[in-house]
C-alpha cells in the first residue's frame, strides 16, 4: 500500500517585540482522519537574540527531531512531532508552548495513509544548518539520506531566516517530483516543507529540495526523514528510528 496525503495545512504568527500572549497554532484540516493515519506537525522559529525555549509536543504528540543553528544573529529552530491517530482528529487545533519575543512562527501539520504502523520510519532523520553572518551567500538544501524500502515516503522541512520573497517562489527540486505542502513567510522568516514518494530504494537530498533565492537565508536548518509504507512491514523489518541534533 502507498502512502498517501490526506490532508495538509500551513499557518504564520509575528509576536512583535514582547513575548507571545496567544500560542501559536495548527489545524487539522476537515478531511475526515481515520484510525492509524499518521498526523505530523512541523514548527519553525526565530530569536533574532539567539535564546530559544522549544515548542513543547502538543498532546499526544511524541518528538521525531529538533534542529537548532544556534550561532548568533537570527537562529532558526525547527522541530516535527507525530502521532497515530486514533480517528477523526479533523478539524482539531493544537497550539505550542514557547517562550519567545520578536519572533516569527510558522507552522504546519500533514496527514498521511498507509504508513506502517510497526515501524513507521524508514531512515533516521538527519540534517543541515547555516549561519551566514549576514553574507547571504549560500544555498539551503537537504542533507543526504538513502531510501531502504521501495515506495518510502520522504518529506524535507527547512526554516529559513531573511527571505524578501515568497518562500515558494526559491524553491527547486531537480527531480522533479517533490510537492511543496507548507510555505510560508512572516517577518523576514519562512517555512518550506515538501513530500515526495521514492520509487526504488535511492540517495535523495539536494536534488529534492533546494532554496535558491539569492537574497534569503542567512540563517536556516533542514531536516529530512523517510516514511516506510505498510506493505513492506513484513519483509523489512526495522525499528522506529528517531533523530535529535543541536550544531552551534
Amino acid at each position: 500500500m502507498a502512502i498517501t496525503v490526506v490532508s495538509s495545512a500551513s499557518a504564520a504568527f509575528d509576536f512583535g517585540t514582547t513575548p507571545q500572549g496567544d500560542a501559536p497554532t495548527t489545524t487539522i484540516p476537515a478531511t475526515a482522519v481515520l484510525a492509524d493515519d499518521y498526523i505530523f506537525i512541523l514548527f519553525s522559529m526565530a530569536k533574532a537574540q539567539g535564546i530559544f525555549t522549544a515548542g513543547d509536543p502538543p498532546t499526544g504528540f511524541t518528538e521525531v527531531c529538533a534542529f537548532v543553528s544556534a550561532t548568533g544573529g537570527s537562529d532558526r529552530m525547527s522541530q516535527v512531532w507525530y502521532k497515530k491517530a486514533v480517528g477523526g482528529e479533523e478539524d482539531d487545533v493544537f497550539s505550542f508552548t514557547t517562550s519567545l519575543a520578536g519572533s516569527a512562527v510558522q507552522t504546519g501539520n500533514i496527514v498521511l495513509r498507509g504508513v506502517d504502523t510497526a515501524s513507521p520510519f524508514d531512515v533516521t532523520a538527519t540534517h543541515a544548518t547555516f549561519h551566514l553572518q549576514g553574507q547571504n551567500d549560500a544555498t539551503p538544501a537537504c542533507a543526504a539520506l538513502t531510501t531502504v524500502t521501495d515506495g518510502a515516503f520522504v518529506i524535507a522541512f527547512t526554516s529559513l531566516a531573511g527571505v524578501t520573497a515568497d518562500v515558494v517562489s526559491g524553491y527547486s527540486s531537480s527531480r522533479g517530483g517533490a510537492t511543496v505542502f507548507v510555505g510560508v513567510n512572516e517577518n523576514s522568516g519562512a517555512a518550506l516543507a515538501t513530500y515526495e514518494e521514492i520509487a526504488s530504494a535511492s540517495t535523495v537530498g539536494s536534488d529534492i529540495h533546494t532554496y535558491t533565492d539569492a537574497n534569503a537565508a542567512a540563517d536556516w536548518t533542514s531536516m529530512i526523514f523517510a516514511l516506510r509504507p505498510s506493505a513492506a512491514a513484513a519483509a523489512a523489518g526495522g525499528q522506529l528510528v528517531m533523530g535529535r541534533g543541536l550544531v552551534g
